[in-house]
């Protein structure tokens, strides 16, 4: 088993927020030292993806920003991606909402990724001795990260700012990530009533962008295609949410065309385009690609 080193006692929640270093902690009964951050003054957040990040500039300080996937497209993988380059790579420090799923899976699932082992297999000292040495110095920069968790279900939207004024003001973060904003919203049992608190919970979300003067982006699935004939499958803008199209400064669609079965022959493959909108500007959206590497559930950049 891995070897413990003495509890972390300082808070480690606020108004719902776990960090990254007790959900490892809590998952592998595991525990490390933080190592301490530095401000950024950057005007933007990178993503850690060169490619997005040529086009995009990073994400923008006050902006509300939308990533859109279709169903089986990677949402979550990409979210779990993005949260590791900005938070373990790139030492910034992030709040991740996260209704979908348990804080401790959120972790789980980042520790699968970066180690290539489950974690059962981990918790139950399953791994060779070589490999459990490699593996602890994987999990290091995990239980290091600044990187804070809130998974309260059915928050509305006032309560959701108010945790976005606290996670900022305790901890200095830098972004903020909500996934799936619409399952906030999904106990409310007539449609109207549902519709009109999402879009108070995505106007809310761009104005505590502009009050906090840090980025805010969230991760929205789109539907089914109705066709894949003559690209019918690829994602669309006139898709999104009215609220989603027309308060997101920029918006990114994962498209997978593999998962159609429909592979790009001048493309290698695991190859995943991402299309980019600037929206209110007239401009042309500008194509870019990324790997997806299926069996760790990780996007990462084409080498």
């Amino acid at each position: 088993m891995i070897k413990e080193t003495p509890d972390i006692t300082e808070p480690v929640e606020v108004f719902g927020f776990t960090t990254a270093r007790e959900l490892v902690n809590q998952t592998l009964n595991y525990h490390n030292i933080t190592k301490g951050y530095t401000a950024h003054e950057e005007p933007n957040v990178p993503s850690g993806f060169q490619n997005i990040d040529k086009i995009t500039k990073g994400f923008k300080r006050g902006e509300l920003t939308t990533i859109s996937t279709r169903p089986g497209n990677g949402k979550t993988a990409f979210l779990l991606s993005l949260a590791q380059n900005i938070s373990v790579l790139l030492e910034r420090r992030v709040a991740l909402f996260s209704p979908e799923r348990s804080a401790v899976k959120v972790i789980s699932r980042l520790i699968e990724s970066n180690t290539s082992h489950s974690i059962e297999k981990i918790r139950q000292g399953l791994l060779k001795e070589g490999d459990r040495e490699h593996t602890i110095s994987l999990i290091q920069p995990i239980a290091s990260a600044n990187l804070y968790i809130d998974d309260s279900p059915n928050l509305d939207s006032a309560e959701i700012v108010r945790r976005c004024h606290q996670v900022k003001t305790k901890y200095q973060t830098d972004i903020i990530l909500v996934d799936a904003p619409e399952l906030y919203t999904s106990h409310i049992q007539e449609p109207g009533s549902r519709q009109s608190a999402t879009e108070e919970l995505i106007q809310s979300l761009a104005n505590v962008a502009a009050e906090l003067d840090i980025p805010v982006v969230c991760f929205s699935q789109i539907g089914k295609p109705a066709s894949m004939i003559n690209g019918g499958f690829t994602p669309s803008l006139d898709e999104l949410p009215d609220i989603l199209a027309t308060r997101s400064g920029t918006v990114i669609f994962i498209h997978r065309p593999e998962y159609y079965n429909m592979p790009s022959k001048s493309l290698p493959k695991g190859t995943v385009e991402l299309i980019i909108h600037k929206t209110g500007n007239g401009t042309e959206p500008k194509s870019t690609h990324l790997k997806f590497i299926e069996s760790i559930d990780r996007f990462v950049d084409p080498q």
